[in-house]
C-alpha cells in the first residue's frame, strides 16, 4: 500500500506520451489529472483501491488502452449522458 494522494498534471504528465503501464493501485487518490487519458500509448491503467469519485471527463486520448482497472473506489454507476 502506498500513500499517493496526488498525480502531478500539466506539462509534466504530457511528456510521459511513451508510457505504456501505469499501476497506482492501493493510494489515496481522489482524482486524475484529464492529462493521463490523453497519454497516446498508454494500454494498462490500474487504479483499483483508491479513492476516486469518478474518472476525467475530457474526450481519452489513449487509442491502445486495452486494461482499466478501477474497481475499489468511490465511483458509481456511469450512466450515458
Amino acid at each position: 500500500q502506498n500513500s499517493l494522494a496526488a498525480l502531478p498534471g500539466g506539462a509534466a504528465l504530457a511528456k510521459a506520451e511513451s508510457l505504456v503501464e501505469l499501476v497506482l493501485s492501493e493510494n489515496h487518490l481522489s482524482e486524475l489529472p484529464p492529462e493521463l487519458v490523453q497519454l497516446p500509448s498508454l494500454e494498462v491503467l490500474e487504479v483499483a483501491g483508491n479513492r476516486l469519485a469518478r474518472l476525467p471527463e475530457c474526450p481519452w486520448g489513449c487509442q491502445k488502452l486495452r486494461r482499466l482497472d478501477v474497481s475499489d473506489n468511490r465511483i458509481g454507476p456511469m450512466l450515458p449522458r
